[in-house]
């Protein structure tokens, strides 16, 4: 990761949960010292920080598979957060708590393909709007 962490107003964004279910088989899998795979990825996030890492260090967390303890155990660093949508992620696991990092909240699918008598610009402001209100934004 290091090749990318020396630009200015960029960010890099590194995967600690999938949406998929398969992230059980690798990144929630508990290691020999008692921590999760997704953890090391916090670390990396939180020693780029401390190096002083001129770009911004985020993760991806899926939304299926987001909880508040999940989310306790990770850094408050920037997340992009897919699983909303087709994929029938809950917003409200991102809720209640103390996380003021901003998520960046993906939906593709959800805009690509439901709600085909809406046009595109209307699926996504319902979005936007389900986000707002669930975030409290």
């Amino acid at each position: 990761m290091e090749p990318f962490l020396g630009h200015e107003g960029k960010a890099v964004y590194l995967l600690a949960v999938t949406s998929n279910a398969g992230s059980a088989d690798i990144e929630r899998q508990v290691l020999a010292n008692g921590r999760k795979v997704y953890q090391l990825v916090g670390d990396m996030v939180e020693r780029a920080r401390a190096e002083g890492a001129a770009t911004e260090v985020g993760m991806v967390m899926g939304l299926t598979n987001a909880s508040g303890e999940l989310l306790s155990e990770l850094p408050d660093a920037p997340l992009l957060i897919p699983g909303l949508g087709a994929q029938g992620g809950d917003l409200s696991a991102l809720t209640g708590g103390t996380r003021v990092a901003p998520p960046v909240i993906n939906v593709s699918r959800g805009i690509l393909y439901r709600d085909l008598d809406l046009t595109l610009a209307q699926r996504a402001e319902k979005y936007a709007l389900q986000i707002r209100e669930a975030l409290s934004l």
